[in-house]
């Protein structure tokens, strides 16, 4: 199972493919979970590229950028939380509360 590409996209669809690979197996979502996070690194990358950032002063198109920026911080960070507890239940056996 693939991750969400569009980062826009990820909030309706990521919640409902994390869903279905747990029905099928931990590994399933925590392979899922991995492709996602890949996908954020790239799109960081993507957007921190020096001929976006522009110069000191923030323009619009800046400020908007530096909110996609943070966004995609946040949903990695989201991602490394479910990846943990996942394996939480990995290691116990049984699914952390």
């Amino acid at each position: 199972m693939q991750g969400v590409r569009p980062c826009r996209d990820f909030q309706l669809e990521f919640p409902i493919k994390l869903y279905f690979a747990q029905q099928e197996a931990n590994a399933a979502a925590g392979t899922l979970l991995a492709r996602q996070q890949d996908a954020c690194r790239r799109w960081l990358a993507n957007l921190r590229a020096p001929h976006l950032l522009g110069g000191d002063d923030l323009s619009y198109a800046q400020l908007v950028q530096q909110f996609r920026i943070s966004q995609i911080e946040t949903i990695l960070a989201w991602l490394a939380t479910c990846a943990a507890q996942l394996g939480e239940s990995n290691e116990e056996g049984v699914p952390s509360p």
